[in-house]
């Protein structure tokens, strides 16, 4: 929000947004949907298309779609998860069933039945 939109933060926030930052890098999801959005808002997220140059450090690449498992990261539970899309992403891409506890196809039903 500080970089997009201009709002000033404390230096005691900046460092904890820093902190969050390198210990969750982006990941195989956010890699490609960062462009996605980009085409659709007219700006991607720099810190994802950037996180090297700020963080000092490399995003893992993406494994081969032969690894899902390795793809898709540790993310297990609909309470891990942002938006719907991230854990249909989870449930079909990564088959993480027990995000479909309805059996119905429908990941996290509090993310996705609104």
């Amino acid at each position: 929000m500080s970089a997009t939109y201009g709002f000033n933060l404390s230096d005691q926030d900046r460092q904890l947004f820093t902190a969050w930052s390198r210990r969750d890098p982006p990941d195989a999801w956010e890699q490609p949907r960062n462009p996605r959005i980009a085409a659709i808002q007219g700006q991607d997220n720099p810190f994802i298309s950037q996180y090297a140059a700020k963080f000092g450090s490399s995003i893992a690449a993406a494994p081969p779609a032969a690894s899902p498992d390795r793809a898709c990261g540790a993310k297990t539970t609909c309470g891990q998860m942002a938006i719907c899309a991230e854990a249909t992403f989870y449930l079909r891409q990564c088959n993480v069933k027990s995000l479909d506890r309805g059996g119905d196809g429908i990941p996290c039903a509090s993310l996705c039945n609104r």
